[in-house]
Formats: structure tokens, C-alpha cells, sequence
């Protein structure tokens, strides 16, 4: 499962970089993104995502909509920053998109873990 996952590649200092998300999941994942969010922008995740479904991995994925990055972090409500690439960042709580998450993972969770009661 990932909440507002980064979807880019890595550079490490030694070594080749590498994709975060691989066509190759083998495990049940859940993906949840908001689509407002400058600072892992979904619209990196959604290819990417869409070659692995394609490819026959387990994966879904849904996109809030108006919904930064951190939209259920209720105490960082209007905090700024500049990121990691020198974009403008602000995130904003947003109940509605926290509480649709909830809902959404804990179904996913029955759904691929449920004890079949």
C-alpha cells in the first residue's frame, strides 16, 4: 500500500539509478494519491502504474480530487516548503479525502487479507 508515493527514479551515489515503482508487483497494492499534489505529482505514478496493471500486476489505484500531498495530516494544515526539486509545496488537510482513504484501505485490506468471515 502507498498514500502520495513518490514515482521517480532514484539516483544513488554509487551505483545505476533505479525506478521506485517496477512493472514487476507481485503483491496485492494499493495506491492512493491526491491530484493537487506538486511534490510527488501523481501524474508520475499513473503510467507507471498502468504498465504494471498491464504487465498483470495486482495494483489499483485512485486519485482525490483537490487533494495535496499530506491531505490527512491535520497539524501540517497550510505548512509550505520548497522541495527536493525547487517546487513550492503546501499541503492542506482535507477530512473528506482522509476519511474516503480510510474507507479505501480498510476495504482493500479485507479484500486481500480478509479471514473470508
Amino acid at each position: 500500500m502507498a498514500v502520495y508515493p513518490g514515482c521517480f527514479s532514484i539516483q544513488p551515489k554509487a551505483g545505476p539509478p533505479y525506478e521506485i515503482v517496477q512493472t514487476k508487483i507481485d503483491r496485492p497494492t494499493l495506491v492512493l494519491m491526491g491530484d493537487k499534489d506538486t511534490e510527488t505529482p501523481p501524474e508520475e505514478c499513473i503510467p507507471k502504474l498502468q504498465a504494471a496493471k498491464n504487465a498483470g500486476a495486482p495494483v489499483e489505484w485512485h486519485t482525490f480530487p483537490n487533494a495535496t500531498h499530506c491531505w490527512d495530516c491535520q497539524h501540517l494544515n497550510g505548512f509550505s516548503k520548497i522541495d527536493f526539486r525547487g517546487t513550492k509545496v503546501i499541503y492542506r488537510y482535507d477530512l473528506s479525502a482522509t476519511r474516503e482513504a480510510q474507507r479505501r484501505i480498510f476495504a482493500f485490506l479485507e479484500k486481500t487479507w480478509g479471514t473470508g468471515r
